[in-house]
């Protein structure tokens, strides 16, 4: 991918920096010294490219003071980068070059495994409409992914079993996702095929892709996405999770990353552990804790505030940075006062439910699937666009 950025510094000349880059994770600056700004593949937040080719987003996006020459004007989509200086840039090749080298003669920490959640990417709103993954795929493969390996995941067929044992409201009213109103264009037309009848095309199609489609009948995708990456990281991989779905913050670290569609711009964005920090004030391993206690709308969990009126986010968040998890926090309610009348009662009294929501909400690590060498492997793009023309007519229904 190659991003051309040509925004000017107030009271000097214009800037115009290219930049190649062979993953979301490196960029090559063909122009060094002063610091430029470049358009970025990702939002709400100005970010900078460091010397080890990480591209993170800085936690104080303010725009600079107004007074002074130095002054600039930071597009929202922008990067700062920082002048490297000869040994700073030389480092920056060498390891953007390294990157470049066959995915499998690649050190294990600078090859990037993708996870594409595959059900949410078929859906406009709560309609389901299977060419809106034509869109995102393509998107995807062109211009984040290119020969990185990538793995897509489906929802086995009683994959809502074993929540629903602990639930049974699982999921039974659910929000379905944002309306993916970008997704617009050739892959879009009128009438289209039933979603569960297009799901065998869809698995087709990734598999002329050499994408692997991996589906555990009585398995959530999140739950396999979550067991395939543990596995990764242990192998010293980063990986990148596809998906709209917010469920996976509890997955986010320095080796995690996830990847968000924005339909409004027609394209995706990188959501990272720093955005996340700097969007929830904690560490991303006090948002499974978080979300038991305050419960998931989306999923129909119910939580403390529909229990026990006046318990709110702030004081669940005070809670779960003082204890660090929702075990500790419930075993030392058992104990001691852990806060006000009203938040020990609630602590107490419901903790048969926080507990059951504890284990409805976690992600599980362990549905039985094994990380195979063979999908980490660099992807042949031979047959894509073939692939591509077919589906879309395949999807299509006669008229």
């Amino acid at each position: 991918m190659r991003v051309m950025s040509h925004l000017p510094f107030e009271g000097t000349c214009a800037a115009s920096v290219s930049w190649s880059c062979s993953s979301p994770f490196s960029f090559l600056p063909q122009r060094a010294g002063k610091k430029f700004i470049c358009l970025s593949p990702r939002s709400e937040a100005v970010t900078s490219v460091s010397q080890n080719g990480d591209f993170r987003p800085a936690l104080d996006s303010k725009r600079p003071s107004s007074s002074g020459p130095e002054r600039r004007v930071i597009h929202k989509t922008a990067a700062v980068v920082e002048p490297f200086g000869e040994e700073g840039f030389g480092q920056l090749c060498q390891v953007i070059q390294k990157d470049r080298a066959p995915i499998e003669s690649r050190d294990p920490s600078t090859r990037t495994l993708y996870l594409v959640d595959v059900h949410p990417l078929c859906y406009e709103g709560k309609k389901p409409r299977p060419t809106a993954i034509l869109k995102w795929l393509k998107l995807l493969f062109d211009q984040v992914t290119h020969e990185d390996p990538v793995i897509a995941v489906m929802d086995g067929e009683r994959g809502n079993d074993y929540r629903r044992q602990l639930l049974p409201c699982y999921k039974a009213k659910r929000n379905k996702y944002k309306p993916l109103s970008g997704v617009r264009g050739p892959y879009y037309k009128g009438d289209e095929m039933d979603l569960r009848e297009a799901f065998p095309q869809i698995q087709a199609f990734l598999a002329q892709c050499n994408v692997p489609v991996l589906k555990i009948e009585d398995a959530e995708a999140d739950d396999v996405v979550a067991t395939l990456m543990h596995q990764a990281v242990s192998k010293g991989m980063r990986v990148v999770v596809a998906s709209p779905d917010m469920d996976f913050r509890q997955l986010l670290s320095e080796k995690v990353n996830m990847l968000l569609p924005l339909p409004e711009f027609g394209r995706w964005s990188f959501y990272t552990l720093e955005q996340y920090i700097a969007q929830n004030s904690c560490e991303p391993s006090l948002d499974l804790g978080l979300r038991c206690i305050m419960g998931d709308s989306s999923d129909n969990v119910p939580g403390l505030p529909d229990l026990a009126p006046g318990f709110g986010r702030k004081t669940a968040l005070k809670l779960m940075k003082k204890h660090g998890s929702l075990e500790s926090l419930l075993v030392a309610a058992k104990t001691r006062t852990v806060g006000r009348p009203y938040i020990q009662d609630a602590l107490t009294q419901h903790a048969d439910v926080l507990y059951r929501n504890l284990q409805v909400l976690k992600l599980r690590r362990d549905v039985g699937i094994t990380l195979k060498e063979e999908w980490c492997r660099r992807r042949d793009r031979s047959r894509e666009l073939q692939a591509f023309h077919m589906l879309e007519k395949n999807l299509m229904r006669k008229s």
